[in-house]
């Protein structure tokens, strides 16, 4: 019905099966407006009432003969029935068929297509009048001429190339239509490589609704961009004026009827019903939800209370004319009573189980929390389900999937349970002050973070905090591609990466605001659909899927996190990124980029097997040959660079990544062995310890605890010190469940547990691990820079600590080291309480201390009555309680972001 431009870069033909699906999309959206515009029973009187706000038959039958008559028009011209008056338009898939000029270029001859010659040659401004504008658009952008060969026409427009012409540095021209004089001809220009940007699928694929609440948008297919353009194409351009805000749902959802209001009026906040009649969008959207709606009869655009809302709001504005309801709303709170929705309750403890015949078995493995239910190890995180002020944490296992030995909350369990303590604690956290964004709409919010300003913003947030721990996007590279310097990669991968990237940056720089990380996350999300996941792999893919995990565990989504993950691994191995293989003739600087995403997904899958107490599934030292990550600096490898550079003795951005993943690559063995049903015995947990100090004597001198370097970065303070955590951090994981038992042991008259000289070691190392953790911690926090992530890992690594110290101040009243252990709970709740006072999980850490270890302690004498039951280390006996989700508090799912 469309002929195609004629010129290479201007034509469709690489394109003609997208746009046969795009034409088969036009007819099926079309003949579904048509129905419901022609419905006069139920359906059809409610959409036209959410798009056009049109009363049921037989109110407002002209304007419902207006909607009608302008679909019939449209799928008249798709069906072929019609031929307009131009004659058939032009249809480009790049805006390349025009051709900028300036006014005093030659110009082309309008009736041979061919340029002027010769020493009279005319000029572009002798041929066409250039236009002088208003004096009020003086400051506004100049205009010119444009060469079209097809046409053999001008066209006058602002300087740029249509489709890659950006606004505050983001691409939003998706499509437009021109017009010649008096409408001698028509042209459709559709921006195929930018309506990735405007919708994930290229043609309408709605299969069954199964979730209320979703947004219209989701739905959106990239087909729907040339939909829209039909409507100027047959009704005119002069007919169907747009602005800014046009294309907005909020804007165009919600119509009143006003008289009097001219289409293309911008400045009113709703559109009216005359300008919906004339918006080209308002009726692709409502061909949209008439389509949906007629393929799911459960659901409609609207769900009832939003429809009761529009019919409150529409008799407001008859009863009311003069009052604005935004206003009046803005201007008298409304409140809802705290307790409108919430329904009385009330907390019983449950019994704890006791068996007295059954004896504690200080040699036997502590067995593993279950369920209740057989699928109680089942779980879903497409709502986050986490509330501020709990009135109480739980330790119960279901729905938060399987968390195995080396997980803190498994040791959490047992502690609490030994000391009597079914929850955490009860009554209600307080409330803390959140910060106020200053963003309230996700309108508003997808306006701002396609701003360059913004963009440019949560990119550097990625790469001045984030990056300078996990370096493995190139930066260099990265942002030449951003800035189009150089070409980006065509893949929804880079696009994934891309606003991955940004989602961190805004977690680095926003504190506790989650609505713009929310935003990116889901346009980062967008760019991940399953064929794309399943169906390809590249090195950029690997990165956004490793930076996606992470991003997915900061937003309380651990599980789904550790999905990506998976898939991020069995990527990498599938691209040989475990492999070295040195015969491969790529250039240094890719050969280095390929060790960083490797290393980089190692640690990341090994600490987060090891928080969450599953096996570690990557490779052994035996099965990858891929050399460590180079100690350089960024300028000592660039793309250019021909000869390898030498690792320099100091600290670099790659140190921290060099030596945690080497510390993982000699530990995670340690991780898996402390996963067997059968418990550790401590002669071979003094083993594993050896291993680790025997790796910590291989570190270089700058990374030594007493070793200052002076000129180091802030960043590099943070790299060392959390490499330090985390080595104390697997000693504790070692040696707690050993000391636990050997707690429970002399705790009850009934055994007698002999002094042994190395269980003893085995708790003082435990011991001097915790208390070490604790005093790094408090020092940084007092000397350096406390980024979001410093918060994260200083709360996550203090905790674990301190329930150790906890354990030993329990277990040995009468230590001679009680002053000294007294001392390193007051220095864990000022870190608590004053340091992080702000953050929510540091005050319920602190709670949770507080119950566990009551201030003051208990005397020797308080001690020695309390009743310890020997079937507390049996977790299959514990109550299933749903009320709530104490893994929030150790890993799970809050604790999540610590996995790295």
């Amino acid at each position: 019905m469309i002929p195609s431009g004629g010129i290479p870069v201007g034509g469709c033909n690489s394109y003609k099966g997208k746009l046969n699906k795009w034409w088969a999309d036009a007819r099926k959206l079309v003949d579904a407006a048509l129905l419901y515009a022609e419905d006069d029973s139920v359906d059809g009187p409610e959409y036209l009432y959410t798009f056009f706000a049109l009363d049921p038959p037989p109110a407002d039958a002209q304007e419902r003969a207006t909607v009608r008559a302008r679909l019939r028009l449209v799928k008249e011209f798709i069906d072929g029935d019609t031929q307009l008056p131009t004659g058939k338009p032009w249809l480009f898939c790049s805006s390349r068929w025009l051709k900028r000029m300036d006014w005093d270029d030659v110009a082309y001859d309008k009736e041979t297509g061919d340029k002027f010659t010769g020493d009279d040659a005319k000029k572009v401004r002798d041929v066409i009048d250039e236009p002088t504008p208003p004096p009020d658009e003086a400051n506004e952008p100049k205009e010119f001429p444009y060469w079209s060969s097809d046409l053999k026409e001008y066209l006058i427009d602002e300087a740029d190339d249509y489709c890659t012409k950006k606004v505050d540095g983001v691409i939003q021209h998706f499509g437009a239509t021109h017009e010649g004089p008096e409408e001698k001809w028509k042209t459709v220009t559709i921006c195929v490589s930018n309506l990735r940007w405007n919708a994930k699928n290229d043609h309408l694929a709605l299969g069954i609704v199964r979730t209320e609440g979703k947004s219209i948008v989701e739905y959106r297919a990239q087909s729907m961009t040339l939909f829209h353009e039909l409507f100027h194409v047959v009704l005119g351009n002069a007919n169907t004026e747009e602005h800014e805000k046009s294309y907005d749902l909020p804007y165009i959802a919600n119509p009143r009827r006003e008289e009097g209001e001219d289409p293309g009026d911008e400045d009113q906040d709703i559109i009216s019903t005359q300008e919906a009649l004339y918006n080209p969008e308002s009726y692709t959207l409502y061909a949209l939800a008439s389509l949906l709606g007629q393929n799911n009869k459960d659901y409609t655009y609207l769900t009832r209370v939003e429809r009761r809302l529009a019919n409150v709001e529409r008799l407001f504005h008859q009863l009311l004319p003069d009052v604005d309801i935004n206003e009046a709303l803005a201007s008298r709170g409304v409140e809802v009573p705290a307790d409108a929705s919430q329904p009385n309750s009330s907390v019983s403890l449950p019994i704890n189980p006791s068996s007295p015949d059954t004896p504690v078995q200080a040699s036997g493995a502590i067995s593993d929390a279950v369920p209740a239910e057989s699928d109680g190890f089942d779980w879903q995180e497409d709502v986050d389900e986490l509330t501020d002020g709990m009135a109480s944490l739980s330790v119960e296992p279901r729905g938060a999937g399987y968390l195995g030995p080396t997980a803190g909350v498994f040791f959490l369990r047992s502690l609490l349970l030994w000391t009597g303590h079914s929850r955490p604690f009860m009554g209600s956290s307080p409330e803390l002050p959140r910060p106020y964004a200053g963003v309230e709409s996700s309108s508003q919010l997808s306006n701002s973070v396609t701003s360059r300003q913004v963009i440019e913003q949560l990119v550097n947030g990625y790469f001045e905090v984030y990056h300078r721990s996990y370096p493995f996007v190139h930066e260099p590279t990265f942002r030449a591609q951003l800035h189009e310097v150089i070409q980006r990669p065509n893949q929804r991968s880079w696009q994934m990466l891309l606003y991955t990237i940004m989602a961190l940056g805004a977690w680095c720089l926003n504190n506790d605001n989650s609505e713009l990380d929310d935003e990116l996350y889901h346009l980062a999300l967008s760019f991940g659909d399953a064929e794309c996941l399943f169906a390809s792999a590249d090195l950029t893919f690997v990165q956004a899927l490793i930076l996606f995990s992470n991003l997915s565990q900061k937003r309380n989504k651990p599980n789904t996190g550790s999905n990506f993950l998976g898939l991020a691994t069995r990527m990498a191995l599938s691209l040989g990124l475990h492999r070295e293989l040195p015969e491969w003739n790529i250039s240094l600087l890719q050969r280095e980029m390929r060790r960083r995403v490797w290393w980089g997904l190692y640690m990341f899958d090994s600490g987060a097997s090891t928080t969450f107490g599953r096996p570690i599934l990557l490779p052994g030292e035996e099965a990858m040959d891929v050399r460590p990550v180079l100690n350089i600096d960024d300028e000592d490898l660039t793309s250019g660079t021909k000869v390898p550079p030498e690792e320099v003795n100091r600290p670099t951005l790659y140190s921290g990544m060099k030596y945690q993943s080497d510390l993982h690559v000699k530990s995670n063995y340690i991780s898996n062995r402390l996963l067997s049903s059968s418990c550790v015995a401590p002669e071979d947990a003094l083993s594993m310890d050896a291993t680790l100090d025997k790796w910590s004597s291989t570190l270089p001198e700058y990374l030594s605890l007493d070793h200052h370097v002076p000129s180091a970065e802030p960043a590099f303070y943070f790299n060392k010190s959390r490499l330090w955590w985390r080595f104390w951090n697997l000693k504790i994981i070692i040696f707690r469940q050993l000391f636990l038992k050997r707690a429970i042991g002399k705790g009850d008259p009934s055994v007698t547990v002999p002094d042994n000289e190395v269980d003893e070691k085995c708790m003082s190392i435990a011991i001097r691990a915790a208390s070490a953790t604790i005093e790094s911690i408090d020092q940084y926090t007092k000397e350096r820079q406390r980024t979001r992530l410093v918060t994260w890992y200083s709360i996550y690594f203090t905790f674990h600590a301190s329930l150790v110290i906890v354990l030993a101040i329990l277990s040995n009243s009468e230590s001679p080291d009680m002053p000294k252990w007294q001392e390193d709970v007051n220095t864990v709740r000022h870190i608590f309480r004053g340091v992080f006072a702000d953050n929510e999980l540091a005050t319920r850490c602190a709670n949770i201390i507080d119950v566990i270890l009551p201030n003051p302690l208990l005397t020797t004498s308080d001690w020695a009555n309390v009743q310890l039951d020997p079937m507390l280390m049996d977790f299959s006996t514990w109550p299933a309680s749903s009320a709530d989700e104490f893994a929030s508090v150790l890993g799970w799912p809050d604790w999540a972001n610590f996995t790295q």
